[in-house]
């Protein structure tokens, strides 16, 4: 029973990392109006953190908060990858004026990154106040 509920609970975290990488990027990205996109990270959130709750609870791990920090920091971590990534995508001049050309209308003016390090660093702080709270 106890690897049913280790499944169950690693599926959740799984589900709720990703709704985290999508927020913390949502953050970093300058897409569609500033408050709707406000109250979906937001969301967002909430559904990760219910997700990681659910998760510490259906898991048989001792202690139950160390799995949900371990997920919250690999998700943060993956989203710090991606970000980095994405700002020396965009700082290339070159890549950018072949998809400019190509139609695509892209620029370093898409990226935010003062909101999105905010978001990124305070899940960063939960997820290591999680693992070690433990």
């Amino acid at each position: 029973m106890s690897f049913v509920r280790n499944a169950l609970a690693i599926v959740l975290f799984t589900i709720a990392g990703m709704c985290v990488i999508t927020a913390q990027m949502g953050a970093f990205m300058r897409v569609g109006q500033t408050g709707v996109m406000s109250g979906f990270i937001a969301a967002l959130f909430a559904c990760s953190a219910v997700l990681f709750a659910a998760g510490a609870f259906a898991g048989a791990f001792r202690p139950r908060a160390r799995g949900a920090g371990i997920a919250l920091l690999i998700a943060t971590a993956t989203t710090a990858l991606g970000m980095m990534g994405w700002a020396s995508f965009m700082l290339a001049p070159g890549i950018v004026d072949v998809m400019q050309q190509q139609g695509l209308d892209l620029n370093a003016r898409m990226f935010r990154f003062a909101p999105g390090a905010v978001v990124t660093a305070l899940s960063a702080l939960a997820g290591m106040w999680l693992v070690r709270r433990g």
